[in-house]
């Protein structure tokens, strides 16, 4: 899929829709860090459920071990994989930081590609981080990130296509992360 298919595919999957539910998919029981905070880290995938009965998943894409969007259920995208993975499913809706969400719909989406090199030396373009702007200007952010946790907390070291997933709700965060659309990644050729 061309990176302008793709674009197309999260736009119309996304834009115009409404929020109903959000669960995180976990590789171990610590895999969610910082809930109800203002950032927060899920180790395996985001999902959000639609008004028309659609999910959108942003997670691990086990063909390629790198970040991609997926338009179905994440657990059945691990199971068409034949993967057997541990992961928990968890429902997020009433966390403090979700709960005004649910309901809203999607206004604007703007998705940050970043690119991956195969076996073959071909680049591949993926979704690196999505924003959605919400009903009552309300804000989303999913990044593929790195991060380390020490004594003061959370450092997030920059973009990684295998990494976590970091969530942010606020677009003054996704600046301050320099995420998202504000940031540009090196040799970005797209067609």
């Amino acid at each position: 899929m061309t990176q302008q298919e793709k674009e197309n595919e999260i736009q119309h999957t996304l834009k115009g829709k409404k929020i109903t539910a959000v669960h995180y998919y976990v590789m171990n029981r610590a895999g969610y860090f910082y809930p109800n905070q203002p950032e927060q880290l899920v180790d395996a995938a985001v999902e959000l459920t639609l008004d028309n009965g659609n999910v959108f998943s942003f997670g691990m894409n086990f063909r390629f071990v790198a970040i991609d969007s997926i338009v179905e259920s994440y657990g059945a995208f691990v199971k068409a994989y034949n993967r057997d993975l541990p992961f928990l499913k968890m429902e997020v809706n009433t966390d403090e930081k979700w709960a005004p969400v649910i309901g809203k719909e999607i206004n604007q989406v703007y998705v940050c590609y970043n690119w991956f090199e195969d076996l073959e030396g071909q680049k591949n373009y993926i979704p690196q981080d999505i924003e959605l702007i919400l009903d009552d200007n309300l804000y989303l952010a999913f990044c593929a990130t790195a991060y380390a946790i020490d004594e003061d907390g959370i450092s997030i070291l920059g973009p990684d296509s295998e990494g976590e997933i970091l969530v942010l709700f606020d677009e003054e965060d996704t600046k301050f992360f320099k995420r998202g659309r504000y940031y540009k990644p090196a040799e970005m050729d797209l067609e």
